[in-house]
């Protein structure tokens, strides 16, 4: 029995695999580009007495938050083959679309 429906095995668990390595390949992404992301100074400190946590813990959400990020969007360019939204009248459907 086939994973999905609409995509062959081999196909599907080479676009998983993408998905997978994109994904472990954004964390390193973040860690390699935080500098480069303006972060407001004020802000990290609101967020630590706000959220009552150190420094080492806001830096490992941010880490987080800009890999969720980027992962993200990268996730859009695997999907978007399949998937389109269309706005029928007022109403958005979501419809399979096949561009193999």
């Amino acid at each position: 029995m086939p994973y999905v429906t609409f995509v062959d095995d081999t196909t599907y668990k080479s676009i998983v695999g993408k998905i997978l390595t994109e994904g472990q390949n954004s964390t390193v992404k973040a860690k390699q580009k935080f500098n480069r992301n303006v972060i407001d100074p004020f802000a990290v400190v609101w967020e630590l007495a706000s959220f009552k946590i150190d420094f080492s813990t806001w830096y490992q959400t941010e880490l987080a938050r800009q890999a969720q990020k980027h992962f993200q969007i990268k996730l859009v360019y695997f999907i978007r083959p399949f998937w389109v939204v269309l706005v029928v009248g007022k109403t958005w459907v979501l419809a399979r679309v096949l561009i193999w």
